[in-house]
């Protein structure tokens, strides 16, 4: 019964606004942490992503080069 009669005081009142607003700040940082976390984990798989796409893309390209270097240069011959 105290407890209830305080938060209808005028400073109870005051106590519970400055809590309630505490609350909604710290929840709204919170998620906005959150937020960005998740943003950068997904900036970091799509960098991951696109660095593997690159090689990928340029190996087979060295490949293709070679394929196409050796065939063309390609005596019989083994040579070291």
């Amino acid at each position: 019964m105290p407890i209830i009669a305080f938060f209808f005081s005028p400073i109870g009142r005051i106590v519970a606004i400055g809590v309630a607003a505490l609350a909604l700040f710290g929840g709204i940082y919170i998620k906005g942490r959150s937020d960005g976390k998740a943003a950068y984990q997904a900036a970091l798989t799509r960098q991951a992503n696109k660095a593997i796409a690159n090689g990928n893309r340029a190996e087979a390209e060295a490949l293709k080069r070679f394929d196409l270097q050796k065939d063309i240069t390609d005596d019989g011959n083994a040579r070291d």
